[in-house]
């Protein structure tokens, strides 16, 4: 798939789900465009990056053998 074509699928993706949210919750699209703002705003702030090889923060909480999170 190229990029317009990806783009195009995010797009449909993003109209589903906020069509799914008018119908199925008691929100206004006002509240639904803000939220959208909201997440836009947190996204440029904050970029999600690609996933690190680098262990959990939290691997040390667990001996090494009882480490559910320890590379296998």
């Amino acid at each position: 798939m190229n990029q317009y074509e990806q783009a195009d699928a995010f797009r449909f993706e993003l109209l589903g789900l906020i069509k799914r949210y008018l119908l199925e919750f008691d929100l206004p699209i006002e509240t639904l465009i803000g939220v959208m703002e909201s997440t836009k705003i947190d996204v440029l702030s904050d970029p999600i990056e690609e996933p690190s090889d680098a262990p959990c923060e939290w691997d040390d909480d667990f001996p090494d053998e009882e480490n559910p999170f320890q590379n296998v």
